[in-house]
């Protein structure tokens, strides 16, 4: 289970730039090259579970209609990937909104992490080793992250996480799909 993950807060006076080159950077690129030195050595009926964020599914309804159809739309992780240093090139130029992103780092950083897992579940679904691979929501928590405004404490965002590393090793599903309170919810609506 992967819960990496970074959130600058509201009142941070680093440049827009910056935190989105660092967000991206550890909350989707670094999530991704975990997964990928790791996937490789997984046993029989592994679980991988990145844990992503509702706020995903926020950037998915903010970005542009060009945006929302690539991101809804079957890509390879390398197709990702570019859409990803895409988004930090226009933060970093400040005209991100002009390009069809949103104005949170973390959302779309939350909005890659989703993604690169849905890729990754795709790629290895008829892999012999049965991994399912998934990501989910653990709620709004109370954690330094969200300045402890959270109403679900520490384990009750654990929950659905560890719900789905620990499926039976029967289990065939969930298998590539985002998960909140122990239920599927479709990433494209």
């Amino acid at each position: 289970m992967n819960n990496a993950g970074i959130a600058y807060k509201n009142d941070s006076t680093a440049p827009f730039g910056e935190q989105a080159r660092v967000t991206i950077a550890t909350n989707y690129f670094a999530t991704m090259e975990m997964c990928l030195k790791f996937l490789p050595l997984m046993g029989n009926n592994s679980r991988l579970v990145n844990v992503s964020s509702m706020c995903s599914m926020f950037c998915l309804k903010k970005i542009s209609a060009q945006l929302y159809s690539k991101f809804t739309s079957p890509m390879e992780l390398d197709e990702l990937d570019s859409h990803m240093h895409d988004f930090v090139k226009h933060a970093e130029a400040g005209d991100h909104l002009e390009a069809g992103w949103t104005n949170s780092t973390y959302e779309a950083s939350k909005l890659g992490c989703t993604k690169g897992t849905l890729i990754l579940a795709d790629t290895y679904r008829n892999d012999p080793r049965r991994i399912l691979i998934n990501c989910c929501c653990p709620g709004y928590v109370d954690t330094d992250m969200t300045s402890h405004m959270g109403p679900k404490t520490v384990l009750d965002g654990a929950d659905t996480p560890f719900y789905l590393a620990t499926l039976p090793e029967s289990a065939t599903e969930p298998q590539g799909q985002y998960v909140s309170e122990r239920k599927v919810i479709p990433w494209a609506r």
